[in-house]
């Protein structure tokens, strides 16, 4: 006779076998990703370059980001140096992006095993847990950037820092639960919040506010203080921990390009009802079986924790119902984020993470009554005389009956899962199949520098692709080639400008480096690009341009004191004949006010002076220049305060030039410039304060609760 718990189990595994044989495509490597899986892929083949070079892994420049970026300076990073550093351990046997994805593919097949474990340290019963486990991985909410895995896989948007986050925000809930209530598991509670924190900075914030809600209803007001000093402990260690990622980040953020809204997020309580009444919650275009198990454990967990006085209860509509209200309550609930200190862009839309944790939750309890109900009901005692089968018969007849109620969520995933596989089938055989193209990008990448264009989404480009969904833009990204194409994530101040090229006007591929142009053989072109090689599909042609640095005229000095007076200054410029005079503004911006040479001075070199590239690395520019004035050289990569320009050796002072690019002064002569880009000052001690704090909680962490037990004796309420 089976064990009652070991049911339970079984549906677990089901769901994680589920996973593991439909996202089996996930593993290929063959087919580049038109999602934003690029851009991790981009992050972790960088960071690994920036390791075997010497450099900072933790603060780098990746100048195929758009213009180039120090994304790890602003941009959670431990899921990237993760694999990179389990790419290390295996002596570089299992080539990186293996690594990669074999990662992803382990999170996305083990995440209803961690929802099992949290959903048992938050006290559901081995039975709802299961359930919860089960229907965790079943999501399909119309591509909301939840936990559903659309958000995920290869034909979706491939979040892979939530893919973390994720699984630590249900580890991370449980975790605070049991130490705000029982006082244990504080280095556990500790780990786990700097790693969320260090994996996906939003969703640590919303940890933070789930665990206040936690502290609040989780149990009687007396309690209060010790729970609020437990949770404070573990807060401020945290804090201190990851100190290396948000000093700098609150230091520097304002050279990080706030998001743009998204269109149409009015919210308010009709939008809340609408998100509460809909179906594609979580069963989009589907039987809505999920949606019936949370409405039941809705009104389970409501039902005993009235009558039972039980607040672990209470806790689950709780926390579902606070992140509705976040979620889609639109401008209102943007503004109370704002006023509590927790964020303050626009990203409401990103907190139906919060909304799906609780919501799993709340499934897990409702499939649990349901599997409880089954077990006990009258027609199982027919099934044998021996009570210990009667109660094995029903927990297994119970167990039959929830996995029958989610097939068919079993069989969308599937329908959804199967397409994803046969897209990438197709895009790695059209790959391989297609030599020209990889013979053409081969010969680019040994011409000798230069970025490449090949359209953009939104003209000819859209239709240049590889397979049915890829674009030759993806397969140049997979390439890590340096191009102009709109950015993964706009966080430089000028990564608007990628949308503004105008590619019938020659100053602006002088401008951006743009030296090579491939296009469909047929194609009309400009007639400054000039032939360069031609297959019976595609063509290259080549633009002149100065190279990675060019000489220009400061014609106007400008103080801006916002991100959007900057970005409509320099779009303003672009679409001006300013470019191709070479006349830029200077723009100060951010209280960045260092000195400059006369305008006059700066103005005659463009036409005097000669210029040439010695060596353009992943973070750092050397040219020599010539000039018999003095004169203004721009780098066409982003202007950062962290930039350090020397001219034969000697630092001079760097300033920003529209679009948005590093400029420095040159005194006449002939001169070796050099531009490097220098990880953030006190970034590393920092970081080592940080391990230093985590070791000493690692040898205390059998007396972090004293200091919360005391407090509790101050007020006169229980220790415990």
């Amino acid at each position: 006779m089976m064990r009652r718990v070991e049911w339970p189990v079984l549906l677990v595994l089901v769901a994680m076998l589920f996973n593991a044989v439909w996202l089996w495509p996930e593993l290929q490597t063959g087919a580049p990703s038109q999602n934003d899986t690029a851009f991790h892929a981009l992050m972790i083949t960088q960071a690994s370059a920036a390791l075997a070079s010497g450099s900072s892994v933790v603060d780098f420049w990746i100048p195929q980001l758009g213009f180039g970026y120090p994304q790890f300076l602003y941009y959670q990073h431990a899921p990237h140096v993760f694999v990179v550093g389990i790419h290390r351990l295996l002596g570089g046997s299992v080539e990186l992006l293996s690594v990669f994805h074999t990662v992803r593919w382990l999170l996305l097949v083990t995440f209803p095993l961690t929802v099992y474990w949290s959903a048992r340290r938050l006290d559901l019963s081995a039975r709802e847990a299961a359930v919860a486990a089960a229907t965790s991985s079943l999501l399909s909410g119309d591509a909301r950037f939840g936990f559903e895995y659309n958000s995920y896989v290869w034909r979706g948007f491939g979040m892979y820092t939530q893919l973390w986050a994720m699984h630590l925000s249900f580890i991370a809930t449980a975790c605070v639960y049991r130490l705000m209530r029982d006082g244990t598991g504080y280095l556990r509670s500790i780990v786990v919040l700097i790693v969320l924190a260090l994996s996906q900075l939003l969703y640590a914030y919303m940890t933070a506010l789930t665990s206040v809600m936690l502290l609040l209803m989780g149990d009687a007001p007396s309690r209060w203080p010790v729970r609020a000093a437990r949770l404070g402990m573990i807060g401020s260690v945290s804090l201190l921990a990851t100190a290396y990622m948000t000093v700098p980040f609150l230091s520097l953020n304002a050279y990080l390009s706030t998001f743009p809204r998204l269109p149409g997020a009015t919210g308010g309580l009709s939008a809340i009802s609408a998100g509460w009444a809909s179906t594609s919650l979580l069963d989009h275009e589907r039987w809505p079986v999920l949606t019936g198990l949370l409405i039941i454990g809705i009104a389970v967990a409501v039902w005993q924790g009235a009558r039972e006085r039980l607040r672990g209860r209470v806790l689950l509509p709780g926390g579902f119902l606070l992140w509705m209200l976040l979620c889609f309550g639109g401008d209102a609930a943007t503004s109370t984020m704002r006023g509590l200190g927790l964020y303050g862009a626009d990203v409401s839309y990103r907190f139906i993470g919060g909304v799906e944790l609780f919501a799993i939750l709340l499934m897990g309890v409702g499939g649990g009554w349901l599997w409880d109900r089954i077990a006990s009901a009258s027609f199982i005692s027919g099934l044998s005389s021996n009570a210990g089968w009667r109660v094995a018969g029903g927990a297994a007849v119970g167990g039959v009956l929830v996995l029958l109620w989610l097939t068919p969520a079993f069989v969308e995933r599937a329908g959804y899962y199967r397409t994803n596989a046969r897209w990438i089938n197709e895009t790695s055989s059209a790959l391989r199949e297609n030599i020209d193209l990889q013979g053409l990008l081969s010969t680019i990448a040994q011409d000798g520098g230069g970025r490449v264009y090949a359209g953009r989404p939104n003209n000819w480009g859209a239709n240049l692709r590889v397979g049915p969904v890829i674009r030759v833009t993806d397969v140049i990204k997979s390439r890590v080639m340096p191009a102009l194409v709109p950015p993964y994530q706009g966080l430089s101040l000028n990564a608007d400008m990628a949308w503004q090229f105008d590619d019938g006007n020659a100053a602006h591929y002088d401008l951006f480096d743009v030296r090579y142009v491939m296009v469909p053989s047929d194609a009309q072109v400009p007639a400054f690009l000039q032939p360069f090689l031609a297959t019976t599909e595609y063509a290259v042609l080549r633009a002149q341009t100065t190279g990675a640095s060019m000489w220009v005229s400061v014609s106007d000095r400008r103080a801006v004191s916002s991100q959007r007076e900057l970005m409509i200054g320099n779009r303003e410029w672009l679409h001006s004949g300013a470019p191709a005079r070479r006349s830029v503004i200077r723009w100060d911006y951010a209280n960045d006010e260092s000195g400059a040479l006369a305008r006059d001075a700066a103005s005659r070199c463009p036409q005097m002076g000669s210029l040439a590239d010695g060596y353009v690395g992943f973070d750092s520019m050397v040219v020599r220049t010539r000039c018999d004035d003095a004169g203004t050289v721009m780098f066409k990569s982003s202007y950062h305060p962290n930039w350090r320009v020397t001219v034969d050796g000697n630092p001079v002072p760097t300033f920003m030039v529209s679009p948005a690019f590093l400029a420095a002064d040159v005194p006449a002569g002939e001169h070796v410039l050099k531009a490097e880009y220098v990880p953030t000052a006190g970034k590393h001690a920092l970081l080592l304060m940080g391990g230093v704090v985590l070791l000493i909680a690692v040898f205390t962490r059998d007396e972090l609760d004293r200091v919360p037990r005391w407090l509790m004796r101050r007020v006169g309420g229980p220790a415990n």
